[in-house]
């Protein structure tokens, strides 16, 4: 069943599509946590949609508890392929677990 969805973009227009969910990760502000981001007060949330069309939607929000930073920083990228979504959210941690979540993970064989 396909949804809506109205996601936030910096400097450029609202993101809206029908679609699904397929995975949203997190890192965690706290030090404490098996998912902490490296900077105590900022986190990072990732998802990644598929459009009605077939086409994926990526989304990062950057998050900030602290003071002077801004609370809230949105990307988003629209892609065909699985390379398209790796080339968008890249080759870090908290990325390579959204990677293996989709099963879209994509290891290099070595000779």
């Amino acid at each position: 069943m396909f949804q809506e969805f109205r996601l936030p973009v910096d400097d450029a227009p609202e993101l809206v599509f029908s679609g699904r969910l397929i995975v949203r990760v997190t890192s965690s502000p706290a030090a404490r946590a098996d998912n902490f981001s490296r900077h105590a007060g900022r986190w990072v949330e990732l998802a990644l949609y598929r459009t009605d069309g077939g086409r994926y939607v990526c989304h990062e929000v950057r998050r900030s508890a602290r003071a002077g930073d801004p609370k809230r920083r949105d990307r988003a990228g629209i892609v065909s392929t699985d390379a398209s979504v790796i080339a968008f959210f890249k080759q870090t941690r908290l990325a390579k677990r959204l990677y293996l979540e989709a099963g879209i993970a994509k290891p290099q064989r070595v000779r």
